[in-house]
């Protein structure tokens, strides 16, 4: 299961969560998520950059 289909899932339960906690709780994993997303596509561009180094070479 991709972090996407967890968002999704997440968000669904946001809207018929009736306690306040719970829905922050899930915001804050969806959070959470984007970010480490956001963190694998940095580190992934990273080492694709050092691969393609002349210097390195």
């Amino acid at each position: 299961m991709s972090s996407s289909e967890i968002i999704d899932q997440l968000e669904e339960r946001i809207k018929v969560e009736p306690d306040f906690t719970q829905r922050a709780f899930y915001q804050g994993l969806i959070t959470l998520l984007r970010q480490q997303d956001q963190r694998i596509e940095q580190l992934q561009g990273e080492i694709d950059g050092r691969l393609w180094s002349h210097d390195n070479w």
